[in-house]
């Protein structure tokens, strides 16, 4: 497999202005930026990436890219005297940064990463190994898509406000719609990644990708496909998810992973033992030269 394999299009891609006033348009394609040791102030600031990875990775990309969609990046970031990030950088799905972050990767050092330190799990041995990055499986979106859309097993229970025309007694909320996380969301909840209990971290992003919570009963019309009310579903945000069945949960994360994107993790063969050990791509040992 090449090297091109990252270089092609983004899982998800964006939506820009079209030729036509008021249209929008699925845009797939980018540019990565040849990077100098210049670059290396941002891309080497350890402290920035253990404190505030996603911080890091929106520093990386805006400097790492000349353009996405036909927007420049790297111009603009530079105009802002590297203080500002681009908005197509921000509004990014998180799965397409993370793709870009291995793009700028391949397009500078290439696919493979050598001499690759791990330890086998299963015989205990520390061995060096080479990643070849174009064994990683891409999954890309066949259409243009923002939302997610979850049916849940169960549903949330639900009493609205007073002033409600309908009686909600026994009717469960069980289908939760979201806009695609992006890189701007995982920004505004940055703060919490160093929390004990990584489920705060993710109520606090379903709520904030939360567009709408209705109720999915064919068999009675006058409720089928009724909204909770706006204002009640601000004022419940992450309540919305820390009363759920752990079914229920469980089918929103689901959701959230299914979505194209390139794997995390890759197989490697141990040296020692010859079974075959997952390493997780992550920004550990991607774009470094040393």
């Amino acid at each position: 497999m090449s090297d091109e394999k990252f270089l092609e299009r983004l899982p998800l891609g964006v939506s820009v202005k079209g030729a036509k006033e008021g249209s929008l348009d699925w845009r797939t394609d980018f540019e990565p930026r040849e990077l100098y040791v210049q670059d290396s102030r941002i891309i080497r600031d350890k402290s920035l990436k253990k404190k505030q990875i996603f911080t890091w990775l929106a520093r990386v990309l805006a400097v790492g890219l000349e353009s996405i969609a036909g927007l420049l990046v790297y111009q603009e970031f530079k105009r802002s005297g590297e203080l500002v990030i681009p908005n197509v950088v921000l509004d990014l799905a998180i799965k397409d940064a993370q793709y870009l972050l291995l793009a700028i990767h391949v397009h500078n050092l290439g696919g493979k990463i050598e001499n690759l330190r791990v330890a086998c799990p299963y015989c205990e041995s520390q061995f060096a190994t080479e990643l070849d990055l174009a064994k990683l499986k891409v999954e890309y979106a066949q259409e243009s898509t923002t939302t997610i859309t979850v049916k849940l097993p169960v549903g949330f229970d639900y009493l609205p406000s007073a002033d409600s025309q309908f009686d909600f007694a026994g009717k469960k909320f069980n289908v939760f719609q979201f806009r695609i996380p992006t890189l701007r969301d995982f920004l505004s909840v940055e703060n919490l990644v160093q929390s004990s209990d990584d489920q705060i971290w993710n109520n606090t992003l379903y709520a904030r990708c939360l567009q709408k919570v209705l109720i999915s009963d064919p068999q009675n019309a006058e409720f089928n496909g009724y909204a909770m009310l706006e204002r009640d579903q601000t004022m419940l945000g992450t309540e919305l998810f820390s009363r759920l069945r752990l079914k229920d949960i469980g089918a929103i994360a689901t959701a959230f992973n299914s979505l194209p994107a390139v794997a995390s993790r890759c197989d490697v063969t141990c040296s020692e033992c010859r079974r075959e050990v997952s390493v997780a791509v992550d920004s550990s040992f991607l774009l470094q030269t040393a």
